[in-house]
C-alpha cells in the first residue's frame, strides 16, 4: 500500500492536474498551488465553533491528576462526551487502541464503539460486545446493542 502526505497529494509529485485542495484552512500547501486565499472570516467562523458553550467546555483537572483518572473522568461524564480532541498531548503512555478501550470499560454507556486512529493513521472502531475491531468503520458496520443498524461511537482525534 502506497501513503502520501497532503502535500505530496496536491503537488505535482503524484498527479499531473489537481482541480482542489480541501481540508483544514492553513497555509500550509503545496508550492505548486501558490499563496492561499482564504474565505472572509473562515477563522473567525472555526474559533466561533470551537469556543462555543454548545460545542466545547472547560474542565479543570486537579492537582496531581493521572491519565487512569483522566480517562475514567471522561467516561463517566454526564452529559457524556462525544470527542476526546488531545491537544496538549495528555494522555501519554497509552496508544490510542488502549485509550478507546479503557474509554469503552470504564463507562461511555451511551455508546456502543469507540472510533480512533491506529498505528498507521488508519481509522478504526472498537466495538464494546467482544472487543472486536473494526476497520473501516461505517455507519453500516457498527451493530448497535439494540438490534438496530446505528453510529454510535465516541471519536478519539490526536
Amino acid at each position: 500500500m502506497t501513503m502520501y502526505t497532503g502535500q505530496e497529494l496536491g503537488s505535482d509529485l503524484v498527479f499531473g492536474t489537481r482541480l482542489g485542495f480541501s481540508g483544514t484552512p492553513s497555509n500550509l500547501l503545496p508550492v505548486e498551488f501558490g499563496e492561499c486565499v482564504f474565505e472572509q472570516a473562515d477563522d473567525g467562523r472555526i474559533l466561533s465553533t470551537l469556543t462555543s458553550p454548545h460545542v466545547a467546555g472547560l474542565d479543570c483537572l486537579p492537582t496531581g491528576w493521572q491519565v487512569e483518572a483522566v480517562l475514567e473522568r471522561i467516561a463517566c461524564a454526564k452529559p457524556c462526551y462525544h470527542a476526546l480532541i488531545d491537544t496538549g498531548a495528555l494522555i501519554t503512555g497509552l496508544d490510542n487502541y488502549s485509550v478507546a478501550r479503557r474509554l469503552l470499560e470504564y463507562g461511555l454507556k451511551a455508546f456502543d464503539a469507540c472510533i480512533f486512529l491506529d498505528s498507521s493513521d488508519r481509522k478504526m472502531a472498537i466495538l464494546r460486545q467482544g472487543w472486536s475491531l473494526l476497520y473501516p468503520p461505517t455507519p453500516t458496520s457498527l451493530p448497535c446493542l439494540c438490534g438496530h443498524v446505528c453510529w454510535r461511537a465516541l471519536q478519539i482525534i490526536w
